[in-house]
């Protein structure tokens, strides 16, 4: 993600309304409305069913060049039938490896994340599987603004039910350990961590990046009917699911994109094992 695009992302989450409106339009379905934020943990958790298919369908896999790993490109069909474009990487000698999710921010891609996480966690001996959100990358209307409320909406949404597909294939992979599933965030991918790791327990540990729930504190400005939808993209109500394992943020003291009140919400609502560290950093955390 570039810095244009860091701070026309901060410009979008000033539209906080807009956001959460298309989402309760996207999501709308049946729940207690009125009641506490996570008093219903059953249609928070149904927003994100997917018909679990077994071999995965329309798995393509393409070997592609790489000097320092073993690589596929890789499509499979997702939940709501669309084409769904990942990479998978492993280090190239033959064995069994963890495995990190690596989930990119708003208009970046799954090639930009290769680009700058990829190689340190292949050197570390890992393999990496990391996908396309819906209207990003290989996904990508040409010329369509990917700052409106309903693309962050089925971002988020599809996103993170494609990735529950994603973990149905890595279950068939031999050169995977699929009890040694972590997940790496950044930014937009720190929200849908938040989210996948509440609903699905196949990921055993999590590492958020600029992450924090901008959403939450504004349920009260909607109808009661239409709370309850709302709070599916609430990241901070699923968050808290993701206890016993391990989970650690690390977020910028001078980021304006999320500010450290949202940071904070979304720490306090996970539970232990969690640490946070903070960078003298905005959006855009230190290399290191």
């Amino acid at each position: 993600m570039t810095l244009n695009h860091l701070l026309l992302f901060g410009r979008a989450l000033t539209g906080l309304a807009l956001i959460c409106l298309s989402a309760a339009a996207l999501f709308a379905q049946g729940g207690a409305a009125g009641k506490p934020a996570d008093a219903d943990w059953t249609p928070l958790r149904a927003a994100y069913d997917y018909p679990r298919k077994s071999p995965v369908p329309d798995v393509v896999e393409k070997p592609k060049a790489s000097p320092d790993a073993y690589q596929l490109h890789l499509t499979f069909t997702g939940p709501n039938g669309e084409k769904v474009p990942g990479v998978f990487l492993r280090p190239k000698a033959e064995g069994v490896y963890p495995c990190v999710l690596v989930l990119h921010g708003l208009t970046s891609s799954k090639d930009d994340s290769l680009q700058y996480f990829g190689k340190p966690f292949i050197e570390k001996g890992m393999a990496i599987l990391a996908l396309d959100a819906p209207h990003h990358g290989e996904r990508r209307v040409p010329n369509e603004n990917q700052w409106t409320p309903a693309v962050i909406s089925v971002a988020v949404h599809e996103g993170v039910r494609d990735y529950r597909r994603a973990l149905d294939y890595l279950a068939t992979r031999k050169d995977v350990d699929s009890k040694r599933i972590g997940l790496f965030g950044y930014s937009m991918g720190s929200i849908m961590g938040s989210i996948l790791g509440g609903v699905d327990s196949r990921v055993s540990s999590f590492a958020l990046c600029v992450g924090g729930d901008p959403f939450v504190s504004n349920l009260s400005m909607f109808p009661e009917t239409q709370r309850q939808a709302t709070r599916a993209v609430c990241p901070s109500l699923y968050v808290g699911h993701i206890a016993p394992r391990p989970l650690l943020m690390l977020n910028g003291r001078q980021d304006t994109t999320v500010v450290k009140a949202a940071t904070d919400l979304l720490y306090k609502a996970a539970g232990d094992p969690k640490q946070i560290r903070w960078f003298d950093s905005g959006h855009i955390l230190p290399g290191e």
